[in-house]
């Protein structure tokens, strides 16, 4: 069996790259998604979009950076605004709760664009041609690359 294109680009974390997601679609777009998900700490609905703010992503006062949030329920949310991430599971578990909503939100992009419920339901050949009409396929790293090479025109 090929290795997978897919998994190899979740495992280089390709899908939270800033010029993907921006290809993908808007901030707002970004943010619906999450709105529309249960979460990440309880479960419950309905959500708010709480900001992950770091530093090293643009963050400052004031300043939210771009597909930089997570599903709280309102509770959560000033739960987080009030005594801090560390209250509702910690820095790391919003930095892996962040990568996975981006994930998720690419996902669903690329689910609607080709009529698909799986990733690898997508050929491959098709997925690069659909980065070229984003203009992002100069983001794919080169061990996806390789992948690519491997398969048949």
């Amino acid at each position: 069996q090929p290795k997978s294109l897919y998994k190899e680009l979740f495992r280089l974390g390709w899908f939270n790259n800033p010029r993907v997601l921006k290809a993908f679609g808007s901030d707002d777009d970004y943010q619906n998604f999450v709105r529309s998900q249960d979460s990440c700490v309880s479960g419950q609905f309905p959500v708010e979009f709480a900001h992950v703010r770091r530093i090293e992503n643009g963050s400052g006062t004031g300043i939210k950076p771009e597909y930089s949030g997570v599903p709280l329920t309102h509770e959560e949310h000033m739960q987080q605004h009030n005594e801090g991430e560390s209250a509702l599971g910690g820095r790391e578990y919003f930095d892996k709760q962040l990568v996975k909503y981006r994930q998720a939100w690419i996902k669903s992009v690329l689910y609607e664009h080709f009529g698909v419920e799986s990733l690898s339901d997508i050929d491959q050949a098709e997925f690069y041609a659909y980065l070229i009409s984003l203009g992002i396929e100069d983001t794919l790293p080169m061990s996806a690359m390789a992948i690519l090479d491997r398969v048949p025109a």
